[in-house]
């Protein structure tokens, strides 16, 4: 039985591949066994859409229509496009069709669909099924705890008491993170009771998408030097004489974990004494122009767990310096991936 979403999505296809195409659109059955298992199969014009339909267009959900497709492409007729379906295409979920070489439409309005003779992009279509009201964010600074730490640990699985104590979280919202998390496939309770990570690289991929250093505190500044590697050395000697809890991340880090690429900008997460004249205990100009030093204030702790002490110098875990590369600029992207192929593998390479 279709949920009540589903079959909304499946009525108004028709009439929405039919103005995206402006072909008149009919139903038909597709070339292959009898029970084919597709959810709809629409014939516009010269093209026969075989649909992957799903009530969410969560990264999970559309890996899963996408798994489905190729556990069934040996029975598709070439004549068939298959065509997965969802509410809203968020950028991930649009990026791994793109790769498995899958058609899409969302009935937002937006679509990328390739067939001979078809070819179809519309992109940049708000979400027209957002939920009204407050939605709790999996991934907002104080949630992330809850990912971090199963991230940095997904060889092993929790109780949810353990997981409170440990991450010191409210019992009704890290409830509520957990069930809804499961719901969407990031993670798994088992039979016991016990809580893991379901797909690591997949959990990482969807934190990252929204995530946003930008929406941190965030001092910009000028330090004299003669190379990234110059200035990070005297912040750490002075930090070194000062009472704050500070660790490097982005650019810096990624330079001290895996020696990757020369950088000029220096950031890091640093929590000071209100009042202190941080221009002149750390030497540096505030300015935005020709900025070399991001000092940026953690909305929660958690942004320091894992973090190590490098040559003198506490550094964030390669973690968290991937998610900040994000929003870095120079070799940043490249950074992020070095970190990633060295650090964040999750068994891949064993």
């Amino acid at each position: 039985m279709k949920s009540p979403v589903l079959h909304h999505l499946l009525s108004d296809l028709p009439g929405r591949l039919e103005a995206l195409l402006d072909v008149p659109i009919h139903s038909s059955k597709a070339p292959g066994p009898a029970d084919s298992g597709w959810d709809a199969e629409l014939t516009a014009g010269d093209w026969h859409f075989l649909v992957r339909a799903k009530a969410q267009g969560s990264p999970v959900a559309v890996r899963s229509a996408i798994a489905q497709i190729q556990h069934d492409i040996p029975l598709i007729d070439p004549k068939s496009l298959p065509l997965v379906v969802v509410p809203f295409m968020g950028e991930l979920g649009a990026e791994a069709c793109r790769k498995a070489g899958i058609s899409w439409l969302d009935l937002s309005g937006n679509a990328s669909i390739k067939a001979t003779g078809l070819r179809v992009r519309m992109e940049g279509i708000p979400n027209q099924y957002q939920k009204r009201g407050r939605t709790s964010n999996l991934f907002a600074p104080q949630a992330s705890r809850l990912t971090r730490f199963l991230l940095l640990n997904s060889d092993q699985a929790f109780r949810q008491q353990e997981l409170k104590e440990r991450l010191v979280l409210d019992p009704g919202y890290l409830s509520r993170l957990i069930k809804r998390m499961c719901s969407e496939g990031l993670l798994r309770k088992d039979a016991s009771g016990r809580i893991r990570v379901e797909q690591p690289d997949l959990l990482l991929d969807v934190w990252r998408d929204g995530y946003h250093i930008q929406e941190y505190e965030r001092i910009q500044g000028h330090l004299p030097a003669r190379s990234g590697e110059h200035a990070l050395e005297q912040l750490v000697q002075r930090l070194e004489k000062l009472p704050f809890i500070y660790a490097v991340t982005g650019l810096a880090a990624a330079w001290i974990h895996t020696g990757f690429a020369g950088f000029r900008l220096v950031s890091l997460y640093m929590d000071p004494t209100p009042g202190w004249n941080l221009e002149r205990e750390l030497g540096f100009e505030q300015t935005d122009r020709g900025a070399n030093l991001w000092i940026i204030r953690a909305k929660d702790d958690g942004v320091y767990e894992g973090q190590t002490q490098v040559n003198r110098t506490n550094v964030v875990h390669p973690l968290q310096a991937y998610m900040d590369l994000k929003d870095h600029p120079e070799r940043a992207a490249e950074a992020a991936a070095n970190l990633r192929e060295r650090f964040l593998t999750w068994g891949r390479h064993a």
